[in-house]
């Protein structure tokens, strides 16, 4: 077992790029263009890998974490690709490699044989590992009193060149994300409902304002109006509610923002 580095950035520029990805909260990327002609004489040199968490806090437990390769063909995808927005579907592996000079060695015996030279490359254009912070509203109902994460996953976009034409086009380009993203769904229903605890003020407020207006004017002031003119007033006061009730909640919260964190 080796600690995880710089093995999945053929970009690597400096020492830096082997830990700034692996901490909390930080966002990389590390594109650049490669030669894949270092790739094509590696003596059958190839790896499979399987990723793992360190938990701290369960005596050291080691966590699978799931790759996400986006090549595998998925029928239950609605483009029959692996990488479809609904993560229900989407058909996850724990075992994968860098380069594949294995797959396209021509003839019966050729890799017993000795055969060196693949005809075919495959190599990975695409690094993504993604991390979700869990909302602080908690999972299953549960406060969070610090920032938590769900089980990460690693993305992998592969392609193939034959060597043929890395012969004649070598370079391509490849890249390598670490990716932070937040859970929007407790942050969602916290904003709904205060939306509508927000309309239902409003119309409590405008209710009452329409009674002491009816009942401050005389009943001719109603029928010199046209219906139009009495529906946009009646418009022009749910408006006015519901912006000062907007204006109250903002002002409310920008006070609770001043004393939790000023």
């Amino acid at each position: 077992m080796e600690a995880l580095t710089t093995q999945f950035q053929l970009c690597s520029k400096n020492l830096e790029d082997t830990t700034y990805f692996k901490q909390f909260g930080t966002t990389i990327k590390n594109d650049c263009y490669y030669d894949l002609s270092n790739l094509l004489n590696r003596n059958n040199t190839m790896y499979f890998y399987e990723l793992f968490l360190r938990d701290p806090e369960n005596n050291n437990q080691l966590l699978d974490i799931p790759v996400l390769i986006n090549n595998i063909p998925n029928p239950a995808s609605a483009s029959k690709a692996n990488n479809g927005t609904d993560m229900a579907n989407w058909i996850l592996v724990r075992r994968f490699y860098l380069f594949d000079n294995l797959g396209g060695l021509e003839g019966i015996n050729s890799y017993s044989d000795g055969v060196t030279n693949s005809t075919v490359l495959r190599f990975p254009a695409s690094f993504e590992f993604w991390t979700t912070l869990q909302p602080m509203g908690g999972q299953g109902g549960q406060q969070n009193s610090s920032p938590l994460i769900y089980i990460p996953y690693l993305q992998i976009q592969y392609r193939s060149r034959t060597k043929s034409f890395i012969y004649n086009n070598p370079i391509t380009w490849v890249q390598f994300h670490s990716n932070y993203k937040v859970d929007m769904s407790y942050f969602n229903s916290v904003v709904k409902w205060m939306f509508l605890g927000v309309n239902i003020i409003a119309c409590i407020w405008w209710i009452i304002r329409m009674h002491i207006w009816v009942k401050t004017n005389p009943k001719e002031v109603f029928e010199d109006v046209s219906l139009f003119h009495n529906n946009l007033f009646s418009g022009k006061l749910y408006v006015e509610a519901f912006s000062k009730c907007i204006l109250q909640t903002l002002s409310h919260l920008e006070y609770g923002y001043f004393l939790v964190f000023i």
